[in-house]
């Protein structure tokens, strides 16, 4: 496979370096690097590169948008902007260059990689579209045009073999035929056009116009209409010279279509981080909502005046937690932790919930497979599913109606058929939430999984329900599909493969587990000031003996300082410096039988990311409460 030959343009070394090391993970060959743009222009032409990475501010004489309009006096090359800014002023300046991207710093390697692969395939389509324009216009020289003469009426006088081969007909068939259709309005308003507008003073018009031909396939053919004088300004006829531009327009819409995914693309990445980040610091305030709002109830009587409005405290926290599920759910940066699942009792366990949702005007109906159905899907995040399909039927439903969640066996259907993972003898779970509401127009169809996109009123949606239901969807490696037409309600369909019931392992008797009330030293780490004294404070009510340190570096410190007995680990996943997992492995080299558990709202490092999905570490989800606290807790150390 050739090897793309990159240039960098960085004035930081060390980020050149960086960069230089991972485009060589990647496959690709860094040919040169400089740190000047003025160095860039003069020596560029003999790196003959495929891509230049380009850092705004540079330095030197000239910066980074200077450079690259020099560079592209010089050669055809795409060039991705670095930068640490992403403002207006700078995209305007930037767009002048029009360049193939752009990618804030810091950013991932995987960020990295997508922008060069799109840039590098979005600069070869320009380069096939050029070469199609030019192999266009030696056609169009090479007389292959259509040139056709027709009088004030609009009856074909003359016409050449190219026009006559083009509607697939003989020369004398068409002489004396009207060559525009004075019953098809929009060429009934150009003949107008023509009559109206021509004269010796102006005597050219030029008019696209899409053809459909006898065979029913559509042409765009543009047209120069010229009026015909004599010497004497007497009207002769009028002379049409045609070129089919079909290709171009086909090159074009290619080109839109690449361009919108792109952005799309880079949309998705920037709504992503955005989500991943306020989720990440809302988890940590609603844990310590939830924790010292328990903690408050717990140390109350429960007929005590505080108690109820502690409740709503605790029932707002919760309906926030849905609301930070679905961000972390549509970003990807929800931690999945797929096992076997009763698909039947989940919706029976979701049931109550479901109709206070939807209130009293709204029934919901089952209709359930008469065998049990099972499938790999995170447990939590089958809840979401379903909780916003419902949700999301409810609201398109206006006054009273029903809402039908259906389950069966069922195949893949037809349109998924051609994605590698499908296995189309597999039986599937299919779920279906059937609503009897407004239904959706074709192009609200091709919307509604978008991030943000509502057809609500203003302040009565987010429009991440159907974001997030596609997202968690395919991150369980399932399938949606939607009916929909207007008047007639819609329709939700989600396929998960099918799976075999998992036994339930063999309890241990009780007479050989550990006591969870034995006493053991327990170190907490924790950087939310908040979050570590929530969890001192809850420990604090256990017999355990508890040390905390305020990040990962602290606590080895403190660790090598005074050697204290550990028997357990809390510590958080994201933290400055180093994180928990390398904590963990550090700690694990100190004591070998320490057991250790992880808590976060999420994270991005991948490794962890699978041990917490396979199963292989022990792991509490943010946001959690006083009760899943303890019990986590105590369930780790039997």
């Amino acid at each position: 496979m050739k090897k793309n030959k990159i240039v960098i343009i960085e004035d930081e070394q060390l980020i050149a370096l960086d960069i230089a090391e991972t485009l060589d993970q990647l496959g690709h060959s860094v040919v040169n690097s400089y740190r000047k743009g003025e160095n860039a222009v003069a020596n560029i032409q003999n790196d003959h590169p495929d891509l230049i990475l380009m850092d705004i501010e540079l330095a030197g004489v000239i910066n980074g948008i200077e450079t690259a309009h020099k560079i592209e006096e010089q050669l055809d090359v795409p060039i991705i902007y670095l930068t640490a800014y992403a403002d207006n002023d700078f995209l305007e300046k930037a767009k002048v260059t029009t360049p193939y991207g752009y990618i804030v710093k810091p950013f991932e390697r995987r960020t990295l990689q997508a922008n060069m692969e799109m840039a590098l395939y979005h600069h070869q389509m320009e380069k096939r579209i050029k070469k199609s324009e030019a192999k266009y216009r030696a056609v169009v020289e090479d007389q292959s045009e259509f040139i056709i003469r027709f009088d004030e009426q609009g009856k074909i006088t003359f016409l050449n073999k190219s026009y006559a081969r083009f509607r697939d007909c003989d020369t004398p068939d068409l002489i004396g035929k009207q060559f525009l259709d004075c019953d098809d309005k929009k060429e009934k308003e150009i003949f107008s056009q023509l009559k109206k507008e021509l004269s010796p003073e102006k005597p050219v018009l030029r008019k696209t116009i899409k053809t459909r031909l006898s065979n029913q396939s559509v042409k765009w053919i543009d047209w120069s209409y010229r009026a015909m004088f004599d010497d004497k300004n007497l009207f002769l006829g009028y002379q049409a010279v045609g070129r089919d531009i079909t290709e171009k327009k086909q090159a074009e819409f290619d080109r839109d279509q690449i361009q919108k995914q792109f952005f799309q693309a880079q949309k998705m990445e920037v709504i992503g981080r955005l989500a991943g980040s306020i989720a990440h610091d809302f988890n940590n305030l609603l844990t310590a909502i939830n924790g010292y709002t328990d903690l408050a109830i717990t140390k109350l009587n429960s007929d005590h005046p505080a108690c109820k409005d502690l409740e709503t405290i605790r029932e707002t926290a919760e309906k926030a937690e849905i609301l930070i599920r679905q961000l972390l759910g549509f970003s990807r940066k929800q931690i999945v932790r797929r096992e076997v699942i009763d698909i039947h009792q989940k919706i029976e366990k979701l049931d109550k919930l479901l109709s206070q949702m939807i209130g009293s005007d709204v029934h919901i109906q089952k209709s359930i497979f008469s065998e049990s159905l099972y499938a790999k899907v995170d447990p939590n995040q089958f809840d979401q599913i379903l909780i916003n399909l419902v949700v999301n039927a409810k609201d398109a439903i206006e006054g009273k109606g029903k809402i039908l969640i259906t389950t069966n066996r069922s195949k893949i259907p037809q349109k998924f058929d051609s994605k590698k993972e499908i296995d189309p003898a597999k039986s599937y779970v299919k779920i279906s939430v059937i609503d009897d509401g407004s239904g959706m127009t074709d192009d609200t169809m091709q919307k509604i999984f978008e991030p943000f996109f509502t057809t609500k009123e203003k302040d009565k949606g987010t429009g991440l329900g159907l974001a997030t239901v596609f997202s968690i969807v395919q991150q369980n490696e399932g399938f949606v599909d939607v009916e929909s037409g207007v008047g007639a309600g819609s329709k939700f369909h989600i396929y998960f493969a099918e799976e075999e019931k998992i036994v339930d392992a063999v309890k241990i008797p009780e007479a050989k587990e550990k006591k969870a009330t034995e006493k053991r030293s327990i170190l907490v780490v924790e950087d939310e000031v908040n979050l570590r004294d929530l969890m001192l404070d809850i420990l604090e009510e256990t017999p355990h003996h508890v040390i905390s340190a305020r990040n990962a570096v602290n606590a080895l410190e403190m660790i090598e300082a005074r050697k204290p007995k550990l028997d357990m680990l809390i510590t958080d996943i994201q933290m400055p410096e180093m994180n928990g997992y390398e904590l963990a492995k550090k700690m694990k080299i100190i004591y070998p039988e320490l057991i250790i558990l992880f808590v976060s709202g999420h994270t991005d490092h991948q490794k962890i990311r699978q041990e917490i999905s396979e199963n292989k570490v022990d792991f509490l989800q943010k946001p959690f409460n006083y009760d899943s606290f303890i019990k986590k807790i105590e369930l780790i150390l039997k």
